[in-house]
């Protein structure tokens, strides 16, 4: 009997951030069964899902691990198909991801998944992929061609963390006569990053303040290790920065201790930005540092949702759009502040952060490109 195989290859994120063909082998426990015109039809009651988490370590990846997991539970549960699954790390090398995939094209997989932080590589890999009969998704930037395309609220928002950051400056800087200065990160070869960008300086234009980007900063990656010592320079050369953001949580930790290095007086300068994680989430509600806004997406509930809709592809609940464009899925996410955060987060017996998937789900609702999966996910 058939097997088929599933491989979810993840690279990601602000980001993130966040999904397949048919492969065969003759150990499988598919059984078949037969349709309304009396053919025999294949019951699918195993698939094999495959994560090469691009760090696996980060917390942001790990959440979507996480996530992945227990959606194999769900759906063995209420579907009664059984999904292996394990994560491989591609440690940031792309040398790696494509040893991968590879690795996973050679084994006859059914769908490989990546983030698309290099899309000269990404749309070779999809080439590579399609031309041996297997699925593909892509999470982050579009490629063309996929099949399943995941993505987060990037532009828009960046743009509604810029407007409460507006806000903040007009009346903690503006009023005293303080524009403000303004430091932001950009990777300019991946384009959910420039449209973090973009919306943190239309957020600001639109917000009314009165403020000067003095330095955007280009970077490879937007690690902590690579922006802080960058950061720590720019405050050396314009002492006077007073908003700092950050398209993701690296960059915000980064921010936080450059500013600890720098000697910033609290309540005179703020951080704010996109993709808050976990990790910093006992930091951020504290109120101990000027980290006060961020867009936050939900890693642990897209990793479950991702799962659901591989699975859901390879059963052809959902398909490639009528004009061949991928399926289409915005994540949801939401401005937080350290008052309003615990609407989304709770914490659990053991001290541990918890998503409030009753509060997520309303929002992920609000999606109508998501309602299939949701509705599979019953």
């Amino acid at each position: 009997m058939k097997h088929i195989y599933v491989w979810l290859l993840a690279v990601l994120l602000v980001l993130v951030l966040i999904p397949v063909g048919c492969g065969t082998n003759d150990t499988g426990t598919n059984d078949t069964g037969t349709n309304d015109t009396g053919d025999e039809e294949e019951v699918i009651n195993k698939v094999f899902v495959r994560f090469s988490s691009p760090f696996a370590a980060h917390p942001f990846f790990g959440d979507i691990a996480k996530g992945m997991e227990e959606g194999t539970e769900f759906i063995k549960e209420r579907h009664g198909i059984e999904v292996d699954f394990s994560v491989a790390d591609a440690q940031g090398s792309l040398e790696q991801l494509i040893l991968d995939v590879e690795t996973f094209i050679a084994q006859g997989v059914d769908s490989i998944f990546m983030i698309n932080l290099n899309p000269p590589t990404t749309k070779t890999l999809i080439n590579e992929i399609q031309s041996a009969g297997i699925k593909v998704g892509i999470g982050g930037q579009r490629s063309g061609g996929e099949d399943l395309h995941f993505g987060l609220e990037d532009y828009n928002g960046a743009y509604v963390v810029a407007l409460e950051v507006g806000k903040w400056i007009k009346d903690n800087l503006n009023s005293k006569g303080i524009p403000g200065r303004v430091l932001l990160v950009n990777q300019p070869t991946t384009e959910t990053m420039r449209a973090r960008t973009a919306g943190f300086t239309d957020g600001l234009r639109d917000s009314g303040c009165d403020f000067e980007i003095v330095v955007q900063l280009e970077v490879s990656l937007p690690n902590q290790d690579v922006v802080q010592p960058q950061v720590e320079d720019a405050l050396t050369a314009y002492p006077d920065l007073n908003v700092f953001l950050g398209p993701n949580d690296d960059c915000n930790r980064a921010y936080i201790e450059a500013a600890k290095g720098a000697g910033l007086t609290d309540g005179e300068y703020i951080i704010a930005g996109t993709g808050l994680d976990v990790a910093s989430i006992p930091t951020f509600i504290s109120g101990t540092t000027a980290y006060k806004i961020s867009y936050m997406a939900f890693p642990v509930y897209g990793g479950n949702f991702i799962m659901h809709a591989v699975v859901a592809n390879i059963l052809g609940v959902i398909e490639k759009n009528p004009d061949g464009t991928p399926y289409s899925v915005i994540l949801p996410g939401t401005l937080v502040t350290p008052d309003t955060l615990q609407e989304y987060y709770y914490q659990g017996a053991g001290g541990e952060w918890v998503e409030n998937t009753e509060v997520i789900e309303a929002l992920m609702l609000q999606n109508p490109t998501a309602a299939k999966i949701i509705e599979f996910q019953k």
